[in-house]
């Protein structure tokens, strides 16, 4: 469904929901939530799948009482950062970005400081 994988857009009879901002955007209203969608699945396996079938990928989180599976989501899961029963858990030591279309490079963090550092090597052959 679009609205699991994607920024949901709305057209023109659509300008205010309750509790939900509309955004006008070349002729498209973009819902900026709050929203949430709820949706089942039989396996963890599936829900990764699920999780990963979209063109992005900055954050994703799961609640859960195993550690096993909370392991298993947070590796397979393609996303920046991955929260385990908890939401936007962050410190300056953290890097924050995306993967997919979600972002370029990490903020915060040692990470961070990739984006001004530029690694040369030099090879120089000596005479014994």
């Amino acid at each position: 469904m679009t609205i699991a994988k994607e920024e949901t857009e709305a057209k023109d009879k659509f300008k205010y929901f309750p509790r939900v901002w509309f955004k006008y955007v070349d002729d498209i209203y973009a819902i900026f939530g709050p929203v949430q969608s709820i949706l089942k699945f039989e396996t963890l396996e599936e829900a990764i799948e699920r999780a990963n079938k979209t063109e992005y990928g900055l954050a994703a989180g799961v609640l859960t009482k195993n550690i096993n599976n909370a392991l298993t989501f947070a590796q397979a899961v393609e996303a920046g950062s991955v929260w385990v029963n908890c939401y936007m858990a962050s410190s300056p030591q953290m890097p924050f970005g995306g993967y997919k279309q979600s972002g370029i490079g990490r903020e915060l963090g040692e990470d961070s400081l990739e984006e001004y550092l530029e690694t040369k090597t030099i090879a120089i052959k000596i005479k014994n």
